[in-house]
């Protein structure tokens, strides 16, 4: 080494084979030191450390509202709770929690039934180091990402696979350093389809979103009716009620239902039957869990074993924390 430093051109190719076998271990002996080197440097936990250098994202403007948090379905979906339940909201939720946010507009299938290719992601303004298993929309090289974070534990590389319903159409999976791409952590969702704006990337960032100005009143998840719209824990976002005879303009929605039994679920509006039996409506499943149903559309049609249709409302999207 001392000699290729200070005269090259007195190497030859034999003196450099005779010590082939140094100059390899003295390779790996470098890869192991850089390696070390890196698991020191990030050896301990990321999940709240910021990237440096790297500006916030615009944040949106927070909309005006104050709704009550229900903790349970019949009084979000009814539109006055107390007719139908004991339930009384404790929690409160404003547009102040936006505060902080950005909005995506989602371009491809590849979070799977979490947020549908077309939907609204709602992302924190500030970027953050990346969990495993969280959402994430990733900016790399002017290139703009909308994934699932995987890291094993101690890993100084993070991965970013894509999630798509059908897995013959996954995008493949991505690998960076930890460091070398700009995170930022996915907290919500909202279900209005909007047109994509220009730009190519998997996500297109937005300056508003028009049913941020609908929210009304939310709902705390405790069961597992809204699997994969919602989590146990989770808040989901509710619009206006929707009366009986309006839920034929609702096609392909989503909304949270209260039957007459007192039974609540969440379903997409489906098509009415045909005739003689167009009182009848299919409400289908959101994703890939539960069952269709078929809902009379008349309190009391003079059957006792079809469920009947009860309350409505719109549902505006999910907030994973909240």
């Amino acid at each position: 080494m001392n000699t290729a430093h200070h005269n090259k051109a007195s190497l030859s190719a034999g003196a450099v084979g005779r010590v082939s076998q140094e100059i390899q271990q003295l390779t790996r002996l470098a890869e192991q030191m850089h390696g070390a080197f890196r698991q020191w440097r990030w050896r301990e936990p990321l999940e709240d450390a910021t990237p440096r250098n790297v500006v916030a994202l615009a944040s949106v403007r927070p909309p005006a509202f104050r709704a009550p948090i229900h903790p349970d379905l019949a009084a979000f979906t009814a539109s006055s709770g107390h007719d139908v339940t004991q339930d009384i909201a404790t929690d409160v939720l404003s547009g102040e929690w936006f505060a902080d946010k950005s909005l995506f507009h989602i371009k491809a299938e590849n979070f799977g039934f979490a947020i549908p290719s077309g939907r609204i992601a709602i992302v924190e303004s500030v970027p953050y180091g990346g969990q495993d298993h969280h959402l994430v929309v990733a900016k790399d090289k002017g290139k703009t990402l909308a994934r699932r974070l995987l890291r094993s534990p101690g890993s100084v590389e993070i991965t970013l696979s894509a999630e798509a319903p059908d897995p013959r159409n996954a995008k493949p999976t991505l690998i960076f350093s930890q460091g070398s791409v700009t995170l930022y952590k996915v907290v919500g969702m909202l279900v209005e389809q909007t047109p994509p704006p220009f730009g190519k990337g998997e996500a297109g960032e937005l300056a508003s979103a028009q049913s941020l100005d609908r929210i009304v009143t939310a709902y705390r998840v405790r069961e597992d009716s809204a699997i994969p719209l919602a989590l146990p824990g989770q808040v989901v976002l509710g619009g206006e009620d929707i009366p009986a005879d309006r839920i034929g303009s609702m096609e392909g929605q989503l909304v949270a239902l209260t039957l007459a039994s007192g039974a609540g679920v969440f379903k997409r509006v489906g098509p009415a039957l045909p005739p003689p039996f167009s009182h009848l409506r299919q409400f289908e499943s959101i994703g890939g869990l539960g069952d269709s149903l078929i809902v009379s559309m008349v309190l009391d049609d003079g059957r006792r074993d079809m469920p009947a249709f009860s309350n409505a409302r719109v549902v505006l999207g999910v907030l994973y924390t909240a």
